[in-house]
């Protein structure tokens, strides 16, 4: 407290100023380096609404050229770009096209001494052009009149272009057009309606090859809407790193979130994420360069990704080099029945029911396998190198391998005569044997387990199921497989839900293969799926259409198929006919009544017993089964159809 004996003053105040050196301090603190203050630049004209920007840099000269055929700046708005701070992009975040404007802090101007000696300045908006050139000497003042001129233009003219000379940097000595390249490439959202050329070459968007990809999306309380990938390459890559974006620019040092997370190098080289956190927008400090560690938005980001992460970090180690080998050597014994299964169903006159496979230490190493036709065997030689089982090795190549050697077997034995090989004749039973086994070899990879969050291509999905792509791509269409990002890759977590609606079904698509696997084909794919939508939900329980109304994708009960061929071999579904009705026709299968026996036969498997367990899993439940009496038993086909149904879902706990 004051001594009330104390003489008390008149109030006086201390003003606030500001150094003359204080824009000089702003420039540098905003860009780190000559490659991000020319990035500032380009996103002026980004969020210009440019279509194209170009970038120049001649080192003879000493010279760089910045242009972009954005929506240029009037006198207004020129103003508003020499003004530190206060951007309007605050006030509109949106430009008139709609992009997110990524610019906001009003430095470009600043960042122009940073870079050179001297700028010339042109901008046309609206039939006026803008010109004005600056010379840097000695420290910005705030108070620097820059004197500019206006001439008229053609009205469709517009857009900026700053040429820069007498450039502070040089290629080799701390920038190079490389390293502007991939800034470029990895900081702004390259789209195709904005394309940036650097020296006459376009700079391509990013793109990660040769890589898992996994898709981890989710909201935070703190952090907000995440949209993260994140790939596992199968080589290191320069680009490692989590590279966080706010509204379409990149934040921060990739590499600073791999180090917090303290992984082991070996997947911390390998692991690049592309992660969309729009809501942190108030956690980013003023270089760009870093977020505040404070934020409690960036805390709950880092946790997550460091989540995401750990689990790629457990799928990669079970699939590591030993866990595979380890595996496929149980596995092996699996994989040969397959292939002998697929081969069995080939047609090979030399495959019979009977014939097995075994392995032998006692065959020749050059020979990969004996076919011995009078004893019913195979013998493969464990010691060849095809069947060897590396860390390179997966199922669908030892399957491979496998089938190769089967197939040299049986063409050995067939050009042997008199313990010598007619090489001639060794040649022609390979391509005739090939000829047959056409079907099994493109269908020999044997299934692999579908991660959840991997995504994966249309072609690779058909491999791994066994699925024909066309099958995959009806799929897709029918929204059934809906595909994310720009490459139309499917999530694994998508396909897992699929192939639990699936399962027990036949797509329409395979249906119609069947029928007819030339172009014909699709002319049946047509005609039945408009048959199958006229006739509504008279199709159940036969049919289902688990697509849109808009993009129908049906499928038919994999026990029912005979019966939907019949079904469409009737006149009720022959347009030329007049008795045409489609919705009758399913009704008068579904309404058909059939006895036990005969019901069996009409689901394909002959199995009595197996329908009894129906019937009696119907009544146990309560479930709806019109039944008639005369001579025998006999029972309502849809509704043993649907307590079938019913069973296998209960079954799977669905």
């Amino acid at each position: 407290m004051r001594p009330k004996d104390r003489e008390q003053t008149q109030p006086q105040t201390i003003e606030r100023t500001f150094g003359d050196n204080l824009v000089e301090m702003v420039g540098s603190l905003t860009t780190s380096s000559s490659t991000n203050a020319i990035l500032e630049l380009i996103v002026n004209g980004y969020d210009a609404d440019a279509t194209e920007m170009y970038v120049h840099y001649d080192s003879l000269e000493s010279k760089l050229t910045i242009s972009d055929n954005g929506t240029g700046m009037n006198k207004e708005e020129i103003k508003a770009f020499y003004r530190l701070g206060d951007s309007p992009k605050l006030v509109e975040t949106f430009s008139p096209a709609g992009r997110r404007r990524i610019g906001k802090f009003g430095v470009a101007t600043i960042v122009l001494k940073l870079l050179a000696e001297k700028y010339f300045l042109t901008t046309s908006k609206d039939g006026i052009e803008i010109s004005l050139e600056e010379s840097f000497e000695g420290e910005l003042r705030q108070d620097k009149k820059i004197p500019y001129h206006t001439s008229r233009v053609a009205p469709s003219k517009h857009g900026t272009s700053i040429e820069l000379k007498g450039l502070k940097f040089k290629e080799g000595e701390g920038f190079s057009l490389k390293d502007l390249r991939r800034k470029i490439q990895w900081g702004l959202p390259l789209l195709p309606d904005f394309k940036v050329y650097v020296n006459g070459k376009e700079v391509e968007p990013k793109a990660i090859k040769d890589a898992i990809t996994f898709n981890f999306d989710s909201v935070g309380e703190q952090m907000g809407p995440i949209k993260a990938t994140i790939y596992h390459t199968s080589t290191k890559t320069p680009m490692a790193g989590i590279h966080v974006y706010v509204n379409g620019r990149q934040v921060g040092n990739p590499k600073e979130m791999i180090d917090f997370m303290g992984i082991k190098m070996s997947l911390g080289d390998r692991v690049v994420g592309i992660v969309h956190a729009d809501k942190l927008e108030p956690a980013i400090l003023f270089d760009r360069g870093r977020f505040n560690e404070d934020n409690h938005g960036y805390a709950e980001l880092k946790q997550y990704i460091l989540r995401c992460v750990k689990q790629i970090a457990s799928h990669v180690d079970s699939r590591s080099e030993v866990y595979k080998i380890r595996i496929l050597e149980q596995e092996r014994k699996r994989v040969i029945g397959g292939v002998l299964s697929r081969l069995s169903s080939s047609g090979l006159e030399e495959i019979t029911k009977s014939i097995t496979i075994e392995f032998s230490e006692q065959i020749p190493e050059v020979i990969p396998s004996i076919y011995n036709s009078s004893s019913e065997i195979i013998l493969l030689n464990s010691k060849h190198p095809i069947l060897k089982i590396t860390d390179q090795s997966t199922v669908a190549s030892y399957a491979a391998n496998v089938l190769h050697t089967i197939v040299d077997g049986i063409a050995l034995s067939k050009a042997e005569e008199n313990g010598k090989v007619d090489s001639g004749k060794y040649l022609a039973e390979k391509t005739r044997i090939w000829g047959v086994l056409n079907q099994v070899r493109k269908g020999i990879r044997e299934k692999d387990d579908i991660h959840p969050r991997i995504v994966y291509s249309p072609p690779e999905l058909a491999v791994i199921t066994g699925t024909s792509l066309g099958a995959i791509r009806y799929q897709i269409n029918g929204g059934i497989l809906p595909a994310i990002g720009e490459e139309g890759g499917i999530l694994g977590q998508t396909v897992l839900d699929a192939q639990k609606k699936i399962r027990g079904k036949v797509s329409l698509y395979e249906f119609a293969q069947k029928k007819d696997s030339s172009q014909n084909m699709f002319a049946y794919l047509n005609k039945y799926s408009d048959l199958f939508a006229e006739a509504g939900d008279a199709i159940l329980p036969f049919v289902e259409n688990l697509g849109a109304k808009d993009a129908p994708c049906f499928f038919i009960d994999a026990d029912c198929v005979k019966t939907i061929a019949e079904i469409l071999n009737t006149h009720t579904v022959d347009k030329r006919n007049n008795c045409y009705n489609p919705s009758r026709a399913f009704r008068e299968a579904g309404d058909a009544y059939y006895s036990l026996p005969t019901l069996s036969e009409k689901l394909g498997w002959g199995d009595i017993p197996r329908t009894a367990a129906i019937l009696d899993y119907a009544k146990r439940n309560k479930l709806t089964m019109g039944q008639l009496h005369g001579n025998g038993v006999t029972f309502k086909y849809a509704d043993v159809i649907k307590a079938k149904q019913h069973m296998a879902q209960n079954s799977r706990g669905n």
